[in-house]
């Protein structure tokens, strides 16, 4: 059995003022899954983000955490959504309301030849949900989790897990997809003047 997937989001993003942390932003993307019976799924829309927790900023000054990173953001868009599904599933035009949490905990341990706290590992978590406001039973939702571990100051390897719901599916095709994945990140270290 082949599966094909693909997916791509484009956004841009900007802060609603110079005194908060909230930030607006538009964003369109699309998404395929064979498995799922998604032949072409776009969306469109705007939201706001904003951080609901950090131990790296004191009000809107960045500070540097003694022993460990914990940043949690909240989001929440309005979304345009054309739908292909594969037979017999038709064309969908939905509007939607994405409400999405993410989590980064990053461990340091000592320091590195420059004086900046050590990486130890790091763990990277989300979790969204999309309600449609026209179509109860076209509900979507989907998490990742997952954890990285640097080797050096360029290369890191990491383990991650996702898994995707979306309850109008066709007949005949799962609703879920989960897929995991094992990476090596190579970083082109800066340049300095």
């Amino acid at each position: 059995m082949v599966i094909d997937t693909y997916d791509g989001t484009l956004t841009l993003s900007n802060r609603l003022g110079s005194e908060t942390q909230f930030a607006g932003y538009g964003v369109a993307d699309l998404y395929g899954n064979s498995s799922l019976g998604i032949g072409l799924q776009q969306s469109y829309g705007f939201g706001i983000n904003h951080p609901l927790y950090t131990n790296g900023c004191e009000g809107s000054t960045a500070i540097e955490p003694k022993g460990h990173r914990l940043t949690i953001n909240g989001d929440a868009s309005i979304r345009y959504i054309h739908q292909r599904l594969y037979a017999p599933g038709g064309t969908n035009d939905l509007a939607g309301l994405r409400l999405a949490e993410d989590l980064l905990y990053v461990l340091y341990g000592g320091k590195d030849k420059s004086g900046n706290p050590k990486e130890l590992f790091s763990i990277s978590q989300s979790l969204w949900v999309t309600p449609m406001l026209n179509e109860g039973r076209a509900v979507q939702a989907g998490g990742s989790f997952g954890i990285f571990v640097p080797l050096n100051k360029s290369l890191s390897v990491g383990l991650t897990e996702e898994d995707e719901f979306f309850n109008n599916a066709p007949k005949a095709k799962r609703k879920n997809y989960l897929k995991n994945a094992l990476t090596v990140t190579y970083t082109f270290p800066a340049t300095t003047p």
